[in-house]
């Protein structure tokens, strides 16, 4: 949150020196909590920048809408809410589709 927005790629490479192991994103919209942060589109181009994980934390209210605009930023872990959607399972199947895990690691998929 205290990066200078408008050189988010440069802030971004500022954390490889010191040995930072991961990045993690809260990616919101506004409907699911009240402040805007970073979009998916910010953080898939600040991906090209580094060679440290990402792990995007959806804070969205239907993330399913998100996910397929995930897959050109080579993440490991997915964070999703799951009370952000009515279809927790599918969110899940299509984090595993990214060949991601969707985390916390105990989340399931509800039947």
């Amino acid at each position: 949150m205290g990066a200078d927005y408008a050189r988010p790629g440069d802030e971004v490479k500022k954390l490889e020196q010191p040995g930072v192991d991961r990045i993690r994103w809260d990616v919101t919209d506004v409907t699911f909590v009240p402040v805007v942060t970073f979009g998916v589109a910010i953080v898939a181009a600040c991906r090209t920048t580094v060679n440290l994980p990402f792990e995007p934390h959806l804070m969205v209210a239907h993330p399913e809408r998100h996910i397929g605009r995930l897959t050109q930023a080579d993440y490991q872990t997915i964070i999703v809410h799951a009370e952000a959607t009515s279809d927790i399972g599918s969110v899940i199947d299509a984090i595993r589709q990214l060949t991601c895990r969707p985390h916390p690691p105990n989340l399931t998929r509800r039947t």
